[in-house]
C-alpha cells in the first residue's frame, strides 16, 4: 500500500507546482502591461531642440530608467520615451546637457482608461553663464579626411554638400544636379531614384509649396548643409498624432547653422540684342521661429533651361515664338517659441504675354508642273494668375486649417493664311480667332482632433471646394476661296463653354482606442456637389444679316441665339444651358 500513496502525493506535488507556476505567470503578464510617456527638451531662449540624458525617477529619487533625447535633422524636434507599468504613478524627470543647468519636471500618471501613452511637459533648459569652457592651450592638431557624398541613415537619404564641387556663383539646382539618383524636369519636378518628390522643404517647412524653381534658383548652395529624403507625416498626421493620412516624399534641405538666422538676397539682370532683356531678385530673412522671403522675376528670353545639367538638349524642346514673363512673391513663415502655433502663407502673381508667329513655304514636284503652298500664322495670348496658400496649426485647440486660392483671367487671338498654287491660285483660305476665358479654384480644409483621458479620439474634418470657369468663350472665322470656280466657303462660330461646380464634405469620427494597438472607428458624414455645364455652339453665318459674317459680332436678343442653333449643321444641333448634376 505504500507505493500507491506516494505516487498521489507526488502527482499531487506535480499538479500544485503547475498552479503556481501558472499564477506566477498570469501574475507576471499582468505585471507586464506598460504605458509609454514622451516628452521633449529645448532650450529656454531660442527653441532650439537639445539631445539631452533624460532620467526617469521615482519621488524618492531612486532612478527607474534612462534614455538620450532623440534629435532628428528631419525637423525641429526632439523626442524621448520609456516605457513603465500601467498603473497610476508619480515621476520626476531630470534632463542633462552640457553646458546648461540640470532641469526637472514632475509627471503624474492619473486615470489611464484605455490609453496608451502620455506626453510629458516640455524640459526648458537655461544655459550656465560660465560653462566651464575657460580655454586652455591646446597643440596644433591638423585632421584630413574624404567626404562621403551620401549616406543612409535607417529610411533617410543623406547627402552631403560639401562633397560636391560646384563653381562660385551656383544654386541649389546645380547641387541637385549632382547628387546620385536625383533629376530635376524643365518645370521643376524633382526625382530621386526614379520617384517624384512631392514636396521641396527648407529645414523641414514648406517654401513656396507646389513652385520647387523658387528654392532651386534663388538659393545659394553654399548656405546648404546637406539635403535628406525620406517619407514624412503630413501636418494633419502629427496633429492628431497618428498617420490618417498617407506620407509625403520629401526633400528636406538643411541649411548650416551660421546661416540659421540672418539674410539672403541676390540680384541678377542682363540685356542683349533684339531688346531681349531679363532680370531677377531674392530676398530671405530667417531665424529658429520666422521666415520671411520675397523674389521677382522679369524676362523675355523665353529660355530657363541650362545646356548641360542633364545632357539633353533636343530641338524638340526648343520654346518656339516670344514669352515674356513677370512674376513676383512672397513666403512668410513663422511659429511662437512654445511651438503650439504656426502659420504658413505664400502668395504669387504672374503675367505672361506670349507672341507666336510662324511662316511656311513648301513647294511639291510633279509631272504635270510643280505645286507651291505658302503659309502664315500668328499667336498673340495675355494671361494673369494670381495664387495664395495659407496653412494654420493651433496645436492647443488641436486644429489645422488648410486654404487655396487659384484665380486666372485670359484673352488670346490668332490670324492665319494659306495658298496653294499650281499654275494659278488653287485656293486661298483665312481665319480668325480669339478667346476669353477667366476662372477661379477655392479649397478650403479644416480639420480638429481631440482624445480623451480614456484614450478614445473624436474628430471632425471640413472639405470644401468651389470652381467657376466663366467666361469661357470663343470666336473662330474662316473663310476658303476658290479662284477657279469664283465661290467661297464662310464659317462664322461663336462657343461659350463656361462651367462651375461645388462640393463640401463634413465628416465626424470617434475611434475607439483597444489593447495591443487596435482600434475601432465610426464615421457619420455628409456630403453635397453640384456640378453646371454650358456647351453652346452658334453659326453666325447662318443668320440672314450679312453684318454677322464680321468677326466678333453677336445678336443682341438671346432668342435669336437659340434659333440659330436649332438650324446648325454641326453636330450637336442645340445650345443654351445643360445643368448636369
Amino acid at each position: 500500500m505504500r507505493k500507491p500513496i506516494i505516487i498521489i502525493v507526488c502527482i499531487l506535488a506535480a499538479i500544485a507546482m503547475q498552479a503556481q507556476t501558472a499564477s506566477d505567470t498570469k501574475e507576471t503578464k499582468k505585471k507586464e502591461k506598460t504605458v509609454n510617456i514622451s516628452g521633449s527638451v529645448y532650450d529656454s531662449f531660442t527653441r532650439g531642440k537639445l539631445a539631452a540624458f533624460i532620467t526617469l525617477m521615482r519621488p524618492d529619487s531612486t532612478v527607474v530608467d534612462t534614455v538620450t533625447c532623440y534629435v532628428s535633422d528631419r525637423g525641429q524636434w526632439s523626442w524621448y520615451s520609456f516605457k513603465v507599468p500601467r498603473k497610476e504613478a508619480k515621476y520626476i524627470v531630470k534632463a542633462s546637457y552640457e553646458g546648461y543647468h540640470d532641469c526637472y519636471v514632475d509627471f503624474e500618471i492619473g486615470k489611464i482608461g484605455r490609453k496608451s501613452y502620455f506626453e510629458i511637459p516640455q524640459h526648458l533648459m537655461k544655459i550656465h553663464r560660465n560653462n566651464g569652457m575657460d580655454g586652455g592651450n591646446l597643440n596644433e592638431l591638423v585632421v584630413k579626411g574624404t567626404r562621403v557624398q551620401i549616406a543612409y541613415r535607417g529610411d533617410t537619404i543623406v547627402y552631403d554638400a560639401a562633397a560636391f564641387n560646384l563653381p562660385d556663383g551656383s544654386m541649389l539646382d546645380g547641387l541637385i544636379r549632382q547628387m546620385p539618383g536625383a533629376e530635376i524636369k524643365d518645370n521643376g519636378d524633382i526625382y530621386v531614384n526614379g520617384k517624384k518628390i512631392d514636396n521641396l522643404l527648407l529645414n523641414g517647412k514648406d517654401f513656396f509649396k507646389g513652385d520647387n524653381k523658387v528654392m532651386l534658383e534663388n538659393l545659394p548652395y553654399f548656405t546648404v548643409k546637406n539635403v535628406q529624403v525620406y517619407h514624412k507625416s503630413t501636418e494633419k498626421s502629427e496633429l492628431a498624432g497618428r498617420d490618417i493620412e498617407e506620407k509625403e516624399y520629401v526633400m528636406d534641405v538643411k541649411l548650416k547653422r551660421e546661416y540659421a538666422r540672418g539674410y539672403i538676397a541676390n540680384a541678377e539682370a542682363g540685356a542683349g540684342t533684339e531688346q531681349r532683356w531679363m532680370g531677377r531678385a531674392f530676398g530671405l530673412y530667417y531665424d529658429d521661429h520666422t521666415r520671411m522671403s520675397a523674389f521677382a522675376n522679369i524676362n523675355n528670353v523665353n529660355e530657363d533651361r541650362k545646356p548641360g545639367n542633364d545632357g539633353e538638349w533636343k530641338p524638340a524642346d526648343m520654346p518656339r515664338g516670344l514669352l515674356k514673363t513677370r512674376q513676383v512673391g512672397i513666403d512668410l513663415d513663422t511659429e511662437d517659441k512654445e511651438k503650439t502655433f504656426n502659420n504658413r502663407f505664400s502668395s504669387t502673381l504672374t503675367w505672361r504675354d506670349a507672341d507666336n508667329r510662324t511662316n511656311t513655304a513648301s513647294e511639291n514636284f510633279a509631272s504635270d508642273g510643280s505645286i507651291y503652298r505658302g503659309s502664315s500664322s500668328k499667336t498673340l495670348s495675355d494671361n494673369f494668375q494670381f495664387q495664395i496658400q495659407n496653412q494654420l496649426s493651433l496645436r492647443k485647440l488641436h486644429l489645422h486649417s488648410f486654404t487655396w486660392l487659384n484665380y486666372t483671367d485670359g484673352t488670346s487671338i490668332s490670324e492665319s493664311t494659306d495658298s496653294t498654287f499650281a499654275a494659278t491660285l488653287t485656293n486661298r483660305r483665312y481665319s480668325l480667332g480669339s478667346g476669353r476665358n477667366r476662372s477661379i479654384n477655392i479649397n478650403q480644409n479644416i480639420y480638429w482632433s481631440k482624445q480623451f483621458e480614456s484614450g478614445d479620439y473624436i474628430s471632425a474634418d471640413f472639405y470644401g471646394t468651389y470652381y467657376s470657369h466663366n467666361p469661357a468663350e470663343n470666336f473662330r472665322l474662316s473663310r476658303t476661296d476658290y479662284p477657279a470656280n469664283g465661290t467661297h466657303d464662310l464659317h462664322n462660330n461663336y462657343t461659350d463653354s463656361h462651367t462651375s461646380n461645388y462640393t463640401y464634405d463634413i465628416d465626424f469620427s470617434y475611434n475607439f482606442i483597444l489593447p495591443d494597438d487596435w482600434e475601432i472607428n465610426s464615421t457619420v458624414g455628409y456630403m453635397q456637389n453640384q456640378q453646371s455645364v454650358t456647351n453652346g455652339i452658334y453659326r453666325l453665318d447662318m443668320l440672314d444679316n450679312e453684318r454677322y459674317e464680321n468677326f466678333g459680332l453677336l445678336p443682341s436678343t438671346r432668342s435669336t441665339w437659340l434659333l440659330m442653333s436649332t438650324t446648325a449643321i454641326y453636330p450637336p444641333p442645340w445650345c443654351a444651358n445643360t445643368p448636369v448634376r
